[in-house]
């Protein structure tokens, strides 16, 4: 193996992860704290890729209308795209797809898993990364960008990426810009362009989908013996990452993974607060204030060992709404829910780690028929 291959090797490893045929646990990043180990189900595998057909046509289309386009035809808002949805709806796997099997996409693409950037101890080290990345794409030409995990809050290593290539890119070169949003109505970026952009929220799967996922898993020998894929579908409301793990693992450990994929996004030094507070209005799927007061007693009264004062309401669906574990409810302006499959996948890890808990605060919040849930 040649200097140049080796070196090239552990940029695209620091910047997109473990290799994505392998299955098992992820090491925690270099220059992170405290980070989560859980198997890493989610990494893109070509042999288990189910397409979220309106999702993979509607920026197939786009990439194309793109390609077709003269530059300059194009403002910097309209080739820029965003993908929306929940945690395990298929986003990054869309994202992968699309640079590895080249769906009509051009050939000068790069895909950057944004959470990777604190691999980098410095904003000058992680640009460096990322240009030495995109190699021979730094030469005159248009490019596609494929952002995973774009964050809601911009920090110094997204500062750089956003003046030294996002940038110019969007400027100079006429590139198209593809992002997989971290919550649906917030990017850290300060471009306008970047901001805006056509979006796309992608759905769940339909029981069709989750049947041809199901067959996927079980002709590589990763799908248990007798799983209907009826039940499969009733778990998991059809997201498809919930639905590879309850797949793979009983039900139990299944939402254990699930929550704790979904907490790996939330800053170190906030996860453990956040995960509590879950955890404390998981029975609710309303946030009122008075119901959210009743379920935080009950949930610090039972587990003594959590120290510190009672939060209020508002900082719970404060903290909720800004990671996406909660959300404003379509129908309702004002009124605050949680994420279904969030919050019951809390609800499914607590009954098992604290049962105790579980029941009085189910009682606390909806009386006898909270023990129905």
């Amino acid at each position: 193996m040649t200097l140049a291959h080796s070196l090239f090797r552990k940029t695209r490893s620091l910047l997109l992860g473990a290799p994505t045929a392998g299955i098992g646990l992820d090491s925690p990043a270099r220059g992170t704290t405290a980070a989560l180990e859980w198997p890493r189900y989610a990494e893109y595998e070509p042999n288990l890729f189910v397409a979220p057909g309106e999702a993979l046509s509607w920026v197939t289309a786009r990439i194309e209308a793109w390609k077709q386009a003269q530059p300059g035809a194009l403002s910097p808002g309209d080739r820029v795209l965003r993908l929306v949805g929940e945690r395990g709806v298929g986003k990054t796997w869309l994202l992968r797809y699309l640079v590895e099997q080249d769906v009509g996409a051009s050939p000068q693409r790069l895909y950057l898993d944004l959470e990777r950037r604190s691999n980098y101890a410095t904003p000058r080290a992680y640009l460096k990364g990322v240009q030495r990345a995109m190699g021979w794409r730094n030469r005159k030409g248009r490019t596609i960008l494929l952002l995973d995990a774009v964050p809601h809050a911009l920090d110094d290593h997204l500062r750089a990426l956003e003046d030294s290539v996002l940038r110019p890119h969007l400027a100079v070169r006429y590139s198209l810009v593809i992002m997989a949003l971290a919550h649906p109505s917030r990017a850290c970026w300060r471009a306008p362009g970047l901001r805006g952009g056509d979006l796309f929220w992608m759905e769940s799967f339909q029981q069709p989908q989750t049947n041809a996922q199901l067959a996927q898993l079980g002709r590589v020998g990763l799908c248990r013996y007798g799983l209907a894929s009826a039940a499969v579908q009733d778990e998991s409301g059809g997201l498809p990452l919930l639905s590879s793990l309850l797949a793979r693992n009983d039900r139990a450990k299944a939402f254990e993974y699930f929550l704790d994929y979904c907490l790996s996004r939330v800053p170190a030094k906030e996860r453990a607060t956040v995960k509590r507070y879950l955890e404390a209005v998981c029975v609710l799927e309303v946030l009122e204030h008075a119901r959210v007061d009743r379920a935080l007693e009950a949930y610090y009264g039972h587990l003594p060992n959590i120290v510190g004062p009672l939060p209020s309401a508002s900082e719970v669906r404060s903290a909720l709404r800004e990671h996406w574990f909660a959300r404003s409810a379509p129908d309702v302006p004002g009124r605050i829910v949680l994420v279904k499959s969030v919050g019951r996948a809390a609800r499914e890890v607590l009954k098992v780690r604290a049962p105790g808990c579980y029941v009085a605060m189910a009682l606390a919040a909806h009386g006898a028929r909270g023990m129905r849930r």
